[in-house]
């Protein structure tokens, strides 16, 4: 083997590893791409997720708001509506007491009346008595 075919030898081999080092350069290039692309389409979904989570962050204080809100007028009305009964069992109570009072009082009026007409018939008894 002479010095030239050895040096021809080297460098056929040097230029096929300096294929293959121009080619695992393209390979790693593609992937760089490929690693790049993939980042910034991660990072556009990561910001919008965060703007959906900060929508439904948003909705959600909105939904507190508002049931606090329903909650404390629910209880406002059904105070009402408590303050109402009260006041209806109340009227009520004194109803039923006057009506009471007054079938006591009717009663009375009643008994007053039976006794004036037996008096009544008594003191036309004696008229017809005394006639004859």
């Amino acid at each position: 083997a002479s010095l030239q075919s050895i040096n021809k030898d080297v460098t056929d081999k040097l230029d096929e590893q300096k294929g293959a080092l121009e080619q695992a350069n393209l390979n790693i290039a593609a992937i760089k791409e490929d690693a790049s692309s993939a980042k910034l389409e991660l990072s556009k979904e990561v910001s919008s997720l965060r703007h959906a989570k900060s929508a439904v962050e948003e909705q959600v204080t909105s939904l507190e708001s508002k049931l606090e809100s329903e909650q404390l007028s629910a209880a406002t009305k059904l105070a009402k509506v408590e303050d109402e009964l009260d006041a209806s069992i109340l009227s009520k109570t004194i109803l039923t007491n006057q009506v009471a009072s007054l079938q006591n009082s009717n009663e009375g009026l009643v008994e007053q009346l039976r006794e004036k007409e037996d008096a009544l018939e008594e003191s036309k008894s004696n008229i017809a008595a005394l006639k004859e």
